[in-house]
C-alpha cells in the first residue's frame, strides 16, 4: 500500500511514452 507502487502500477498499466 505504497503511493509509489500505486503510481508506478498506474504508470505501467497505461505507458505514455
Amino acid at each position: 500500500m505504497n503511493l509509489v507502487v500505486q503510481l508506478v502500477c498506474h504508470i505501467v498499466s497505461h505507458p505514455n511514452l
